[in-house]
């Protein structure tokens, strides 16, 4: 149905969310090697398109590297790796194992293209993972939504790195009216607050706005409020780095904050967790 319509087929072998869990797909099939193996397989000799994977690593590094390969041997073409187990989420989730996907990368087969999934927070990260784990390339999730110019070029214009709120969100639903499928609202909204996440810490009533609206029309002028705000903010004050905080009203690197989370060790003791930016090489 749709081979004729894309460049390649990719399998998210690594969705760890509870919808994930009932509906039996995802992370929660990497417990049944076989039935991975048939899926892969299966697209991989009947399909004119490429077969690609996503997949989660397991707290055992044999198994890791005994399902990367397995999962290669299907027929996959790129393999993307995401340095973290099917358990960390959410409050949970930590840092991502580079070391992991860095061992995965040297034992599954040369000619498959392989990614890193994990710990971008600046565009800096990018080489950085690249060097370290020697994969072909980067993807990145919650990064890419709250800054969507973590691609660009570091020696590039402030602007260019960290590019105004509103100026981004209006490209964004430039770009959404211009598909020829109708996006999900919810789905429109969910990136949009993504962007704004460190707005609304400014601007409260921001997010009831921008919750009420409905269709690109109101989400636009949601965005013109903001932008008039933006405006206001930086003629009575300028724009000013302050201790190298990046303002507001610019696209932000994702950075949990510290929480207080239950552990899984016997004693179940609560210990702190900090998202904290890693010295990989250490690491």
């Amino acid at each position: 149905m749709i081979q004729d319509k894309c460049a390649a087929v990719d399998l998210n072998l690594g969705c760890p969310q509870g919808i994930a869990k009932k509906g039996f797909y995802g992370s929660f099939l990497q417990d049944e090697w076989d039935l991975v193996y048939d899926i892969i397989s299966t697209l991989h000799i009947n399909l004119r398109v490429p077969v690609c994977a996503k997949i989660r690593i397991f707290k055992d590094p044999a198994k890791t590297l005994a399902y990367a390969k397995h999962v290669c041997s299907a027929g996959v073409s790129i393999l993307s790796v995401h340095g973290r187990t099917r358990e960390m989420k959410g409050q949970l989730t930590g840092i991502a194992d580079w070391d992991m996907i860095r061992q995965i990368r040297q034992v599954i087969p040369p000619e498959v293209v392989m990614f890193a999934n994990g710990n971008i927070q600046y565009h800096e990260d990018l080489e950085r993972c690249l060097q370290f784990t020697g994969v072909d390339g980067i993807m990145s999730a919650e990064g890419h939504l709250h800054n969507p110019a973590i691609f660009v070029n570091p020696r590039g214009s402030f602007e260019d790195k960290f590019p105004r709120i509103d100026r981004i969100a209006r490209e964004y639903l430039e770009i959404v009216r211009e598909l020829d499928d109708p996006c999900s609202n919810i789905a429109v909204k969910a990136h949009l607050f993504a962007l704004f996440r460190v707005a609304f810490e400014e601007h409260k009533d921001m997010r009831n706005l921008l919750g009420a609206s409905k269709g690109c029309e109101e989400s636009m002028n949601v965005i013109s409020i903001m932008e008039e705000r933006i405006d206001k903010e930086i003629q009575e004050t300028g724009e000013k780095e302050m201790g190298g905080d990046i303002p507001w009203y610019r696209c932000q690197p994702y950075i949990r904050p510290d929480r207080l989370v239950n552990t899984e060790n016997k004693e179940n003791e609560k210990v702190e967790v900090r998202q904290v930016e890693v010295d990989m090489e250490v690491a």
